[in-house]
């Protein structure tokens, strides 16, 4: 997944599309909420809030990508 990020795009924006694609790679992986809970020592409360796109500290979802084998690459372009 993608993300271009512009001074138009809101961070709400962001975490929506964020917590869809976390929750896309779930159900792909066919894993419950509570599972996925347990596997990454998180509470089930900040999957659910994360999946939601709702605020939650930065160290949680990068958690959760290390469950799905996933990276965050960061591009700073001009």
């Amino acid at each position: 997944m993608v993300i271009e990020i512009t001074d138009k795009l809101q961070f709400s924006k962001i975490r929506k599309l964020i917590g869809k694609e976390l929750e896309r790679l779930r159900r792909e992986k066919e894993v419950s909420v509570e599972h996925l809970a347990r596997q990454t020592r998180l509470k089930v409360k900040y999957v659910q809030r994360l999946e939601a796109g709702k605020g939650v500290p930065l160290f949680l979802l990068l958690r959760l990508l290390s469950f799905y084998e996933k990276k965050i690459k960061i591009e700073l372009l001009k």
